[in-house]
């Protein structure tokens, strides 16, 4: 799932993962993404709770500015592990300016 921050001020994005795995780690995480189109980073704060090592199943990419965007990369702890996830995106910025989209993988 690819965050975008087209916007010439701040946007945020709260994105909520809840996760389960086939090999008995499950839980959610919540992920504020905060991005500027002419910032070369953006900030993200995670909260995570669940079952085993469901942190380490996530990871924020930076994947370059102009537009700013950030990656959420999603994984199974094995190739036979079967994975389920709902997410939910929340997204707004200042007023007049254009809001962060969301692009989605199969």
């Amino acid at each position: 799932m690819d965050l975008t921050f087209p916007n010439a001020s701040w946007g945020t994005a709260t994105v909520t993962v809840y996760y389960a795995c086939s090999s008995s780690v499950g839980g959610r995480l919540i992920s504020t993404v905060m991005g500027h189109n002419a910032l070369g980073s953006t900030s993200v704060t995670n909260y995570v709770d669940g079952s085993g090592s469901v942190g380490d199943r996530f990871d924020w990419e930076y994947q370059g500015s102009s537009p700013n965007k950030q990656r959420l990369r999603i994984r199974a702890g094995s190739s036979s592990d079967l994975i389920t996830c709902l997410i939910s995106v929340v997204m707004t910025s200042r007023s007049g300016d254009t809001d962060p989209t969301v692009t989605f993988y199969g």
